[in-house]
């Protein structure tokens, strides 16, 4: 029996130990766009936001607080999911990123079941980056040390001048 070679190159993650590779390993957000670190806290925050746009407008529309009220009871789980995902996203923690993922699935199968289409699009294209960032961190793909090689933003703004 021959003993396997031991690697002697040292590297930052198990990852990239395994592939031996050091080019961007990591996932687009739709194959081009930007990182899923990035796609994630984009998402979120826009998630946050929209949320609270609802809140404000339940509450002029109907003229009451208890509209308001009513709106922000059913919307905080998805800010305070938000905020967990993108500080889980700003900081490589695999956790908050998962817990995160967890209940935005939890979200879109009881959308899918509702048969509330606006609800299972959006449910869809926040699970989407939430799920492969999730994936990358744990994989090693995505951390603190490999962020200068994945990190990736598209080139211009789609404008041809």
């Amino acid at each position: 029996m021959t003993k396997p070679q031991e690697d002697n190159q040292e590297s930052t993650t198990e990852y990239e130990a395994h592939s031996g590779v050091e080019e961007r390993q990591g996932h687009l957000l739709f194959g081009f766009i930007c990182d899923m670190r990035i796609a994630v806290v984009f998402v979120n925050v826009f998630n946050i936001f929209a949320i609270s746009v609802g809140i404000i407008i339940t509450g002029f529309q109907f003229k009451t607080f208890s509209a308001a009220w009513y709106a922000f009871e059913n919307g905080f789980l998805g800010i305070a999911l938000s905020i967990v995902g993108a500080l889980g996203a700003l900081n490589y923690v695999l956790w908050m990123v998962g817990a995160a993922t967890a209940g935005f699935a939890i979200g879109l199968l009881i959308d899918l079941f509702g048969l509330h289409l606006i609800g299972i699009v959006v449910g869809a294209l926040v699970l989407y980056p939430h799920a492969f960032l999730a994936y990358e961190i744990h994989e090693g793909i995505m951390s603190k040390e490999t962020y200068t090689r994945e990190e990736h933003i598209v080139e211009n703004d789609f404008i041809k001048v």
